[in-house]
């Protein structure tokens, strides 16, 4: 090149697309991230629902499970299947029963998207 001359070399020009090209793959990385927590977001929220849905039921029919007693079943929400598990158990106070219910996909019962706990009084218990 000649002295005078305005302009980018080749190697300036190579190094500015270089920077762009890894400014838009973090992007690109970026952005999956975001859509992954916006879809982990919403199956926590939905199964958080159906467990809180769960519980009010039982407060609802004045049901108070016992100790060791354990209940399952499966109900749709927002188009998915989901699975809940409940169970019971003793509570430091003997006038209530401890109930944890978990919620998860049916096709995998060992993991848990949402997990809520409650305590009933226990059957007979003086209130």
């Amino acid at each position: 090149m000649t002295r005078g001359s305005t302009g980018f070399t080749l190697i300036e020009v190579m190094v500015a697309l270089a920077v762009i090209a890894i400014a838009m793959a973090a992007l690109i990385m970026a952005t999956g991230h975001a859509a992954d927590d916006a879809l982990y977001l919403q199956r926590r929220t939905l199964a958080t629902w159906i467990a809180a849905d769960r519980l009010a039921e039982l407060r609802l029919r004045r049901l108070s499970p016992g100790p060791g007693s354990r209940d399952s079943g499966e109900r749709e929400l927002a188009g998915v299947r989901w699975q809940w598990r409940q169970a019971a158990q003793a509570s430091p106070d003997p006038a209530f029963v401890q109930v944890i219910v978990s919620v998860g996909p049916p096709d995998r019962p060992q993991r848990s998207d949402a997990r809520l706990l409650a305590l009933f009084p226990r059957s007979g218990a003086q209130r």
